[in-house]
């Protein structure tokens, strides 16, 4: 009887592994948030208004210059999966883009800190230094996410923030105010590799077999996706700071990291989307790609529907009765957050199915209008019309990523051979 209740949820499981390793993905990126943004209370409430203001831009180019390294576990996790009945070619490639870019990455790092130090800036030159840790783990994070090993994969979300959480609880005992805030993100990057690779060390194969890609044409594209996507999440935080001061950016980083929780749910959904698509035929695109791309959109509305409806008591429970003003703003930005998120899933699939440099241009043209926008509504409009302008511009981008889907995958699939 037990044998034949495991075989029940066996079969149940596999018809139903997409939602199955989305469950996983998303249950762990929650628990994740939830020590990621204990590190934006812990920040928010031990530091001024207008220190949180400066901490909320640094963080803003710690993630413009990390997140990013998400294009290399995009680029990689499409040619392992190629590579999904090969395990010794592919973790003969793993190893290889490990030993090349992680090179790369230390002379960029040492480069970066050494100018940002001289140039006056200390703070970013503590940042720079765990840039290098953190390409090492996108690397990482490829293999997991081909081997569909999601478990590890969320266990590695969820380490990077209570190593953060740890980092940051530690410089604050200390008393180092903002600058232990700012160097909490290096030490948990170096941190969280070290952990990574010793685990991963006894899991590759015995005697990888050596293979051949270049990916410098598409690494570079989708180097510049990731850079340009992460930046224009940010350009609203940036012109806030610029035309408004250190205390509305304050304000404005509680509203906007709140509502980037949408994004990141987007990212822990494409985490299972992308080796789904990269995976299928051309002639299965139709069929299966399309249905798992809305359910993969529509997992998000219930998390943003929630927003609405609770999104001041929020808030100030978290933040505090000195964040009030950051409210209206964070109602819209839930908005704008939502479509970044589909725009982010929208990117995947086309990413999956070999649309880099359409990528490119359809989010680099958004970055320049969102740039344009922002400096005409921020000096007169503030937190709101800041909130509202990128909005727009994320609902312009789903539109635009929406029509190149069609035109790009589906009508030439449907065309005649």
């Amino acid at each position: 009887m037990f044998a034949s209740i495991i075989d029940r949820v066996s079969a149940l499981i596999n018809k139903h592994h997409f939602l199955f390793l989305n469950s996983i993905s998303i249950g762990g990126t929650v628990i994740g948030m939830g020590l990621g943004y204990l590190y934006q209370f812990l920040c928010a409430r031990n530091l001024s208004l207008a220190d949180y203001g400066i901490l909320g831009v640094l963080v803003g180019v710690w993630a413009s210059l990390t997140l990013p390294l998400s294009a290399i576990t995009s680029v990689l996790v499409r040619e392992l999966a190629k590579l999904h009945d090969s395990p010794a070619k592919s973790d003969f490639l793993l190893i290889k883009y490990m030993r090349k870019i992680g090179l790369y990455s230390v002379v960029f790092a040492m480069a970066g800190a050494v100018l940002s130090y001289l140039a006056g800036q200390p703070l970013l030159a503590l940042l720079l230094l765990g840039i290098p840790a953190m390409v090492l783990v996108a690397i990482s994070n490829a293999w997991l996410q081909v081997r569909e090993r999601i478990i590890e994969l969320t266990l590695v979300q969820q380490g990077q923030n209570l190593l953060k959480v740890l980092a940051l609880l530690l410089f604050l005992y200390l008393g180092w105010g903002l600058a232990g805030a700012v160097l909490a993100l290096p030490v948990y990057a170096v941190l969280l590799f070290l952990l990574l690779g010793v685990w991963l060390r006894g899991r590759l194969h015995p005697k990888p077999e050596p293979i051949e890609i270049h990916l410098g044409r598409v690494f570079i594209l989708l180097l510049a996706w990731q850079f340009v996507s992460q930046l224009m999440l940010y350009e609203d935080l940036f012109a806030v700071k610029y035309f408004l001061g250190d205390e509305p950016a304050g304000l404005y980083n509680a509203a906007e990291i709140t509502a980037k929780i949408l994004v990141f749910l987007g990212t822990a959904i494409g985490l299972v989307l992308l080796p789904k698509i990269a995976k299928l035929g051309a002639a299965e695109v139709r069929a299966k790609g399309l249905p798992l791309l809305g359910i993969s959109m529509a997992l998000l509305v219930p998390v943003f529907i929630g927003f609405q409806l609770l999104g001041q008591p929020f808030m100030l429970l978290f933040f505090g009765a000195k964040f009030a003003g950051s409210v209206p703003p964070f109602l819209v930005l839930s908005i704008g957050m939502l479509l970044a998120a589909w725009a982010q899933l929208l990117g995947l699939f086309l990413l999956a199915r070999g649309e880099e440099k359409s990528l490119v241009l359809a989010f680099g043209a958004a970055l320049v209008l969102n740039a344009a926008v922002q400096w005409v509504v921020v000096p007169s409009g503030g937190l709101v019309a800041a909130a509202w302008g990128v909005s727009g511009v994320f609902l312009l981008l789903v539109l635009g990523l929406c029509m190149l889907l069609y035109r790009k995958v589906f009508s030439q699939e449907s065309a005649p051979a």
